[in-house]
């Protein structure tokens, strides 16, 4: 399996935890964080969610998670996950997006006196509605259907719980092509120029 089906299934496991045992701190007191890293094969997630805490509890492991989607989520250039499936950087600005939305917005401010887990939650969905507003996502069709193609779905704005999005078919045997057509117009065109 892919690494960051991992991260995923462990994501979910985790939160599953999570929801059974409630906001209790549950420790494993037994084995010491040194030891854990080490089971674990020095796997980057679990080395990343276990490093910080002097004990594993869930409370620390549920704020390193935390961390570590939010960075995950803030330096992502381009995420491959398999070869069917691509999120990749697009030129969407953002901030500009963001205050334009929140301009319009209607909806009353976030009151100040939130929990610790709606202010993380609320961070968390603002983070990964900006990737998903920063990145396309490609999807590569069947060959059955379209040979060589790809679906891509490009972000173009957003509000009131929906995204403008931009859907394309691109062939890469026609952008191929046509870059190869578009070199010998230049190439015609040059030569013409300098005959005249």
């Amino acid at each position: 399996m892919h690494p960051l089906t991992y991260r995923l299934v462990f994501t979910g496991l985790f939160c599953l935890v999570s929801a059974v045992y409630g906001s209790e701190n549950v420790t494993i007191e037994e084995v010491p964080v040194e030891a854990l890293v080490n089971l674990t094969g020095n796997n980057e997630l679990w080395t990343v969610l276990l490093k910080d805490c002097k004990k594993p509890t869930l409370i620390c492991v549920q704020n390193n998670i935390f961390k570590y989607l939010k960075t995950t989520l803030d330096e992502t250039e381009d995420l491959q996950f398999n070869n069917f499936l691509k999120f990749s950087k697009n030129k969407l600005n953002y901030a500009s997006a963001e205050r334009a939305f929140d301009t319009n917005s209607t909806d009353e401010e976030a009151d100040d006196d939130e929990s610790p887990i709606e202010a993380m939650a609320r961070t968390l969905k603002d983070n990964t509605a900006k990737f998903f507003m920063t990145h396309d996502l490609e999807v590569a069709l069947p060959d059955g259907l379209l040979p060589n193609s790809v679906l891509k779905i490009a972000p173009q704005g957003f509000g009131n719980n929906a995204a403008q999005v931009h859907l394309e078919i691109v062939s890469k045997d026609l952008d191929a092509a046509r870059a190869l057509q578009e070199g010998g117009r230049t190439f015609k065109r040059i030569r013409k120029f300098r005959y005249c």
